[in-house]
């Protein structure tokens, strides 16, 4: 068993068909389906085989920083990196025509949310840099069906909640946690 290796496979509606589509030389999880269902949106990040409390903290941070954004064509088995960086770039989505994806990226001190198309090497920086997990939970950052709003959540003064922004109108709003005014 290959504690920190993660591969990605497809499997048939009715559980049979089961293919892996990554090779397993890396470690590959969070994967979106594309809406036309021909590519696959994922993060990737160094094998370590070794389980996460096992790992010194230089082994996790290597790990994490090694995270990149790829995207799996499943007619002709080619990967395209989305982010080459020294970040942690995780929790990909695609906009609902999937003209557009949305990471987010860890440098160590901040967390943003970028927005970037496929055809493009730069990406735009969306909402603030100030979106942070709780460490014990998942990163979760969502796109609402109309491509409008990012949920999140985040910590402001030392409390959590639940936040939606506004890609339209590049505005943060609090939905669910305790208000820090």
């Amino acid at each position: 068993i290959n504690p920190g290796v993660h591969s990605l496979y497809t499997v048939g509606t009715d559980g049979m068909g089961r293919r892996r589509v990554t090779d397993g030389q890396y470690s590959d999880y969070s994967p979106q389906w594309s809406p036309d269902g021909n590519l696959i949106l994922f993060t990737q990040s160094l094998a370590s085989y070794k389980f996460f409390g096992d790992r010194t903290p230089e082994e996790r941070q290597l790990v994490a920083a090694s995270a990149e954004i790829m995207v799996l064509n499943l007619e002709d088995g080619t990967k395209m990196p989305i982010t080459q960086n020294d970040f942690q770039d995780l929790d990909p989505s695609w906009n609902a025509d999937g003209s557009e994806i949305f990471y987010l990226q860890d440098d160590g001190q901040r967390k943003t949310f970028f927005r970037q198309t496929l055809d493009e090497t730069d990406a735009i920086a969306v909402a603030d840099g100030d979106v942070v997990s709780h460490p014990r939970l998942p990163y979760r950052t969502r796109l609402s069906p109309n491509g409008r709003f990012l949920a999140y959540h985040k910590e402001v003064n030392g409390v959590y909640g639940i936040y939606i922004y506004d890609l339209e109108l590049e505005q943060e709003r609090r939905l669910v946690g305790a208000s820090t005014e």
